[in-house]
């Protein structure tokens, strides 16, 4: 389980104490209900960043959320990303079209794009207000996602970040923790993964210097010197909004050392 931040949680209360005291219309409670239920489902869910198959992904998520997804015949389809996000998106995207319960005939959602970037267009009238909200926002992030007229959205290739802004991941660093033992390395990297997520998650509960301190030394053993200067930063600053770059950079490692295991 991934950290989800608390400010999502507070500002979903915020709006939905607020909605009931003003009041707000129905429809804007029951949306404010629903990103707490798809929110709590997300928290559960989130694997973070990964290699997947855009294909088998466009089916499974079809099959489960009455969503019609039809990727571009000859689309680029092994790359990175983050499946989960991408998927309680498109849910919350398409929300109003189908309420509660998901619709008699399927949403229809194309996927172009090319090596660098996806992009979803909706068959849906144009025109309607775009859902937005805390848990829109804050998935949205978590893929890059960016808004234009005429498409629901479009997000970049995690795998094309990390050429743009160099490797995450110090390989000598990481050769020299290992000892070039391949499966030391994988024991690393997956306790690696997992510690930091759940250091993550305390973070977001309590921002100390000895949690930031115990990740900064996970982080070297794995060679991720930038996020381990981050995090040394960070354990004398605690300047706890500073959290989301620190997470940015944790899934940008973890994206770069899943990938090295499936070399």
């Amino acid at each position: 389980m991934s950290s989800f931040p608390l400010e999502v949680w507070e500002e979903l209360w915020s709006d939905l104490d607020r909605g009931l005291q003003e009041p707000a219309s129905l429809s804007e409670l029951r949306w404010l209900a629903r990103q707490g239920n798809l929110a709590c489902e997300f928290a559960r869910r989130d694997g973070g960043p990964q290699l997947f198959e855009v294909q088998a992904w466009a089916v499974d998520v079809g099959r489960r959320r009455g969503l019609l997804l039809q990727p571009r015949e000859g689309l680029v389809s092994l790359r990175w990303g983050h499946p989960q996000a991408l998927e309680y998106l498109l849910v919350a995207l398409n929300w109003q079209a189908f309420g509660e319960t998901p619709p008699s005939i399927s949403i229809a959602i194309s996927i172009e794009g090319d090596d660098s970037e996806l992009v979803f267009l909706s068959t849906l009238p144009q025109g309607r207000e775009r859902v937005r909200g805390p848990l829109v926002d804050y998935l949205a992030a978590q893929v890059g996602a960016r808004f234009s007229p005429g498409e629901l959205f479009r997000c970049p290739c995690l795998a094309q970040q990390q050429e743009m802004v160099g490797s995450p991941v110090d390989l000598d660093a990481l050769n020299r923790s290992c000892m070039d033992d391949a499966e030391f390395e994988r024991e690393l990297i997956e306790t690696f993964t997992a510690e930091g997520r759940r250091q993550l998650g305390s973070l977001a509960l309590n921002y100390s210097s000895h949690t930031l301190h115990s990740l900064k030394g996970s982080a070297g053993m794995v060679g991720a010197m930038r996020l381990a200067e981050m995090l040394g930063q960070q354990e004398k600053a605690l300047e706890k909004e500073h959290l989301p770059e620190l997470e940015a950079e944790f899934n940008r490692v973890v994206a770069f050392l899943q990938s090295r295991l499936l070399q």
